[in-house]
């Protein structure tokens, strides 16, 4: 079986995106590595719609967007934001007009995007065991060099242990819910498709490894592509199944 490539807690998104800024032409090309849920404080934030009596007039100004019926707030916007811009190191002061209004768009659409899968996970009701949150606690862990260094990024990160396993049950549920509406075991990659890709990047890189080398790599690319597009179709269809306001 197929798994669902999801990030983790070090790369700052899960459900990874990837945006790469073609500064020649000006636009922002997506690329979607798995599925983007924020870290580092912001996915609680999409679930504050629910004490909506206790907003204030100026609390609804900085409400970006409504999704069936949960909002998705300017802090949120901008957290996020900040993120990514920090994770791919995106000189903004560069950017024109455009391609920055286009930086935003991707960044909202994409907590939209998370907010429709948090709550087609949630209807699914999709059980996590203490035993995989412990497991993926730990393997967070070992990325670091010690207990130490772990708390340390915890700690600039805003979050605490409690909250970070929080968001690791959030995670392994979005995942298994994904593998459980896409179809991952129809994926296959051939021949044809490997070379053709490693053909594609020989001829802008002239100092690529011989594709007997990197070729594992080139599948999962392939992959991951391929489980994009599987993805894609679905969160259209629970777009085109939502009420989606945007109001700011």
């Amino acid at each position: 079986m197929r798994r669902f490539v999801v990030g983790n807690f070090l790369d700052g998104l899960i459900l990874k995106f990837n945006l790469h800024i073609n500064m020649q032409q000006k636009t922002l090309i997506p690329i979607v590595i798995g599925v983007l849920i924020i870290f580092a404080g912001t996915w609680f934030y999409l679930s504050g719609g629910d004490n909506k009596e206790s907003k204030t007039a100026s609390d609804s100004i900085d409400i970006l967007a409504q999704v069936n019926g949960e909002e998705i707030n300017k802090e949120a916007f901008e957290t996020a934001k900040a993120q990514f811009i920090t994770t791919q190191n995106i000189e903004v002061a560069s950017l024109d007009e455009e391609t920055l209004n286009q930086l935003n768009t991707q960044v909202l659409d994409s907590l939209i995007n998370n907010s429709l899968v948090q709550q087609a996970t949630k209807e699914s009701k999709v059980k996590v065991s203490d035993e995989d949150v412990d497991a993926q606690i730990d393997l967070i862990k070992s990325q670091f060099e010690d207990e130490a260094a772990f708390l340390k990024v915890l700690s600039e990160q805003g979050i605490s242990e409690t909250e970070l396993r929080s968001q690791v049950v959030l995670d392994i549920a979005a995942q298994t819910y994904l593998e459980s509406v896409l179809d991952l075991d129809s994926i296959t990659v051939t021949e044809e498709e490997v070379d053709a890709l490693y053909k594609q990047e020989a001829s802008v890189d002239k100092d690529l490894p011989a594709l007997s080398e990197i070729k594992g790599q080139i599948e999962a690319f392939i992959v991951q592509q391929k489980q994009q597009e599987l993805f894609s179709l679905h969160i259209q269809k629970l777009r085109e199944d939502a009420d989606i306001e945007i109001l700011n």
